[in-house]
């Protein structure tokens, strides 16, 4: 394009609800009947099925494999719950990262956290933390077998991000990646709020504690 001349950039309108803390305590068993007053976050929309390369989306339909994820403030803890969609969804893996700073650090450089993990057939999770955090040995998951596909259960203690308490100002940073290994040996990664790369400063999403949903704001991003 010739300098001082006119033109049009294409741009893409990224936004993400926070998610919902409700205080509380939950049995890791797969059993999700406590979290029925919990508010879901979708993790399997077309559009959130991404890699560093862009939207790529494997799955026939999103039902193949479709996950709802809430959250949980406990005493010592975090507690996640999903309701995961899909015939073969098993031998699925997800990460989950984690950013304990003040609000207005979240989207800065700065240390992070995660936890990987995947399902033993045996109803267990296997949990590992990640580098930069120290091991934790009372990390527990659960899962079981439910109409759609399977429900899922973790209790991450706050140690694993080095705290001791839910962030004072309510807002903790997350991110959530689900990999689905497709029976056409083709894997998708569903992304609650990242683009497509395992976490970078700019792309994250919020959980924030706070018992009345409607008031939880937007994530808003222009790409």
């Amino acid at each position: 394009m010739e300098h001082g001349t006119n033109g049009y950039a294409a741009a893409e309108l990224a936004y993400t609800r926070y998610g919902q803390a409700l205080a509380g305590e939950a049995r890791v068993d797969g059993n999700l009947d406590e979290w029925a007053g919990n508010t879901w976050v979708p993790v399997g929309e077309p559009f959130q099925a991404r890699t560093n390369r862009d939207q790529q989306d494997y799955r026939d339909t999103p039902r193949e494999c479709y996950t709802r994820w809430a959250f949980k403030r406990g005493k010592t803890g975090i507690y996640l719950a999903a309701r995961v969609t899909g015939d073969e969804v098993q031998g699925d893996q997800f990460t989950i990262w984690f950013d304990p700073r003040s609000p207005q650090l979240l989207g800065t450089p700065g240390t992070f956290y995660w936890v990987t993990g995947s399902l033993n057939a045996n109803g267990t999770v296997r949990l590992n933390s990640g580098e930069t955090s120290a091991r934790i040995p009372n990390m527990t998951g659960a899962w079981a077998v439910s109409a759609d596909g399977l429900n899922l259960e973790i209790y991450l203690p706050y140690a694993l991000f080095d705290a001791t308490s839910w962030p004072v100002s309510g807002d903790l940073g997350v991110s959530i990646a689900w990999v689905h290994n497709g029976a056409n040996g083709k894997q998708t990664t569903l992304n609650w709020s990242e683009d497509g790369f395992p976490w970078t400063p700019r792309w994250f999403g919020v959980v924030r504690d706070t018992a009345d949903a409607k008031t939880l704001p937007y994530m808003v991003r222009i790409k």
